[in-house]
């Protein structure tokens, strides 16, 4: 057994030499240790796996979910960076739809883009007040927020330059940030109440 993917071995040798604690030695004590998911850290399976594998071995090609977004920046939730998230196969499928798009707001909307959650598992997704019925249950959602770049500009790209394959999009109460879910197989999207009096720049 490779015991460089078992957190719940890793952490003692850590401390064993001496070294003092980062963040991400703090992350890795509260990573979840599930068998399921040490099974997953094991194997390299995940996207924790993959990010701790470039870690400990710089060459090594990174796991993408398209040209600049990693798999792994789309498995976690703000306030949940602790708790590895392991998607299913099909809604780590549509996180590489969701990533495309992500390039697309980088290249038509803003040069920078900060993800809060993407997918959630059906636990994470019930702590944070997400509905039973969520995109991000599916890989289908992003929770993003734009640093820097105007509200009206941004709105105004979203809603006519990158609105193609768009089936949800709103700002959730006080939370600052865009919710954007992309469309199910053959559903169409239709008009957006979020995007009502935004003209075409």
């Amino acid at each position: 057994m490779n015991v460089g993917w078992t957190p719940a071995l890793l952490v003692p040798i850590l401390l064993a030499s001496g070294c003092a604690k980062t963040d991400y030695d703090r992350k890795l004590d509260k990573v979840d240790v599930s068998a399921e998911l040490r099974a997953f850290l094991e194997a390299g399976k995940t996207p924790y796996a993959r990010w701790l594998a470039r870690n400990l071995d710089p060459d090594q090609e990174p796991s993408l979910a398209s040209e600049n977004w990693d798999l792994w920046q789309l498995t976690w939730t703000d306030n949940f960076f602790e708790l590895q998230e392991v998607p299913p196969p099909q809604p780590r499928k549509n996180l590489r739809l969701v990533a495309r798009k992500l390039e697309e707001l980088e290249r038509e909307c803003a040069p920078t883009i900060w993800v809060h959650s993407a997918y959630r598992s059906p636990g994470v997704n019930r702590a944070v007040g997400g509905a039973n019925s969520s995109r991000h249950l599916e890989g289908l959602a992003a929770d993003i927020s734009f640093p820097g770049s105007g509200e009206h500009s941004i709105k105004t790209c979203l809603c006519h330059r990158a609105r193609a394959g768009i089936c949800e999009m709103y700002v959730e109460g006080k939370k600052h940030y865009i919710h954007m879910g992309l469309c199910r197989y053959l559903e169409q999207p239709q008009p957006l109440a979020w995007c009502k009096g935004i003209r075409p720049p």
